[in-house]
């Protein structure tokens, strides 16, 4: 079996992702695609996203896309569970 890891995209793009510190593992084989990572933050939170897009023409955008949307609910759960406990 060849296991190639690839590394075609740098950091995800999006502004708000990029200002806290985060670490960032990816890789892929054949059709599959998978990112996971550990974003520092107030109430840190890891982040992995597996997919079988890896031939995909969308794939870069699809994972910046749910990385954001990840960061979204993340920060409504977050903010959520403050008011509660208030």
């Amino acid at each position: 079996m060849d296991l190639k890891m690839s590394s075609n995209y740098q950091n995800v793009t999006d502004k708000k992702l990029q200002e806290k510190p985060f670490v960032r593992k990816y890789g892929s084989w054949d059709i599959a695609y998978h990112e996971a990572g550990y974003i520092e933050d107030d109430s840190s939170y890891y982040m992995i996203i597996l997919t079988q897009i890896n031939k995909m023409p969308y794939k870069e955008e699809f994972m910046n896309e749910s990385a954001k949307k990840k960061l979204e609910l993340h920060k409504a759960i977050n903010e959520k569970t403050v008011t509660q406990k208030k």
